[in-house]
């Protein structure tokens, strides 16, 4: 009864997936050129959702990419986060999902409302979690 009832937006999950989801750390984006035996094995089962082909090191090795925009544009990116998500839970034989990290103090990135929202979005897809190695 003393409970306050969160709606579905705020949630954490609210963006969520039907697919582990992960956001991959600033980190390990820079450097996703260089990938373990493991780590390919597990994106050959992975969908990679991408902003301004920052995981485009991924793309070889994963069962489906898209980008959200390929020039990082903020407004392109806000208008396909929804069906992108939702078009990594269709992708057969999908087990997770991986997007970048957005930050909003990247060089070169305009940082505007839409990459605040965008970088909400994908948090909430992920959970929270933001991992250095793929898993």
């Amino acid at each position: 009864e003393g409970e306050k009832r969160v709606s579905p937006g705020m949630a954490v999950r609210h963006y969520s997936p039907d697919v582990l989801s992960y956001m991959v750390s600033r980190d390990r984006w820079c450097s996703s050129s260089i990938m373990t035996v493991e780590e390919k094995e597990i994106l050959a089962e992975a969908v990679v959702i991408d902003f301004g082909k920052k995981l485009e090191g991924f793309r070889e090795c994963c069962l489906a990419y898209r980008d959200l925009s390929e020039t990082a544009n903020s407004e392109e990116a806000a208008m396909n986060v929804f069906d992108y998500l939702r078009w990594s839970e269709e992708v057969p034989g999908a087990t997770r999902v991986f997007f970048p990290q957005v930050l909003e103090i990247e060089p070169g990135l305009k940082n505007d409302g839409l990459i605040m929202a965008l970088n909400d979005r994908l948090t909430r897809a992920a959970s929270g979690i933001v991992i250095s190695v793929l898993k």
